[in-house]
């Protein structure tokens, strides 16, 4: 059975949701998605995009 689910006509956003979307928008004047990865490298830099324990040898690979 399907229920329709109305959306409510005001709608506040919370502090959180304010903080996450300014970090998008690091993002906002991107034209290819090969732009991101510079993008991401500069704000990210030594955080880790990708980890795989099980892999042998493991791997780990941050946007750097």
């Amino acid at each position: 059975m399907m229920t329709s689910i109305q959306s409510p006509t005001s709608w506040q956003m919370s502090d959180r949701e304010r903080a996450n979307l300014q970090k998008v928008t690091l993002y906002n004047s991107v034209q290819s998605l090969s732009e991101i990865w510079p993008l991401a490298a500069q704000h990210y830099n030594q955080t880790i995009a990708l980890h795989d324990p099980h892999a042998k040898p493991e791997v780990k690979f941050t946007y750097a």
